[in-house]
């Protein structure tokens, strides 16, 4: 069973260029439908890639990013390490 998939122009004439670059580069004339089935085989080894762009989240983040979050950080007033930290933060509870 075929199912038809709609494009816009743009996105067709990628499609092609890609088509046309895979017989250049390899010297085989892939179907669409080949060419289709590797790019989602791609895709799904790279789904959190892709969801985490979809998502409008960035890796690495840009310097503009990094200095942003950074610049979240703040005093708490007292000095802090990595041994005793879960007991300043769960002493009350």
């Amino acid at each position: 069973m075929t199912t038809t998939i709609k494009i816009n122009d743009d996105t067709k004439s990628r499609f092609d260029k890609l088509q046309a670059r895979i017989l250049v580069e390899t010297g085989k004339k892939l179907t669409q439908q080949e060419i289709l089935e590797l790019l989602l085989e791609h895709a799904e080894k790279d789904e959190e890639e892709i969801i985490l762009r979809l998502s409008g989240i960035k890796f690495p983040p840009s310097t503009e990013e990094r200095e942003r979050i950074l610049s979240l950080q703040c005093d708490f007033g007292f000095d802090t390490s990595m041994v005793n930290e879960d007991k300043i933060i769960y002493e009350d509870t």
